[in-house]
């Protein structure tokens, strides 16, 4: 099992917003329907900090995820009690790492 680096998501906190939604997308599709993208809800700890939202996120434990190493953008929506779906915040161009290296191949103790 690969470790995964933990990252830490922020965005501004909106005042009627009961939760929020975020979805990787690859920064090769040009214009992409947000609303027809899996949503994925990141486990990891929110924390408001004045009028910041935080999220200590493993990536790797996203519901729905892209697998292979590369440049994504990011969008963030709030959503109401009802339902109801901001437009998103775009963190563009961002790389993201999903495969750790080769484990090493030999290894002992030397006398």
């Amino acid at each position: 099992m690969s470790i995964i680096q933990n990252k830490i998501l922020w965005w501004e906190s909106v005042e009627d917003a009961a939760s929020y939604r975020i979805r990787i997308i690859s920064s090769n599709i040009e214009t992409p329907i947000i609303s027809s993208f899996p949503f994925s809800i990141i486990p990891g700890t929110f924390e408001e900090i004045g009028s910041l939202v935080e999220l200590e996120a493993n990536i790797s434990t996203l519901t729905v995820k892209p697998t292979d190493d590369g440049v994504y953008n990011i969008y963030i929506t709030a959503v109401d009690v009802v339902g109801n779906e901001s437009d998103p915040l775009i963190i563009p161009n961002v790389f993201l790492d999903f495969n750790p290296p080769n484990a090493p191949a030999r290894g002992g103790f030397r006398l």
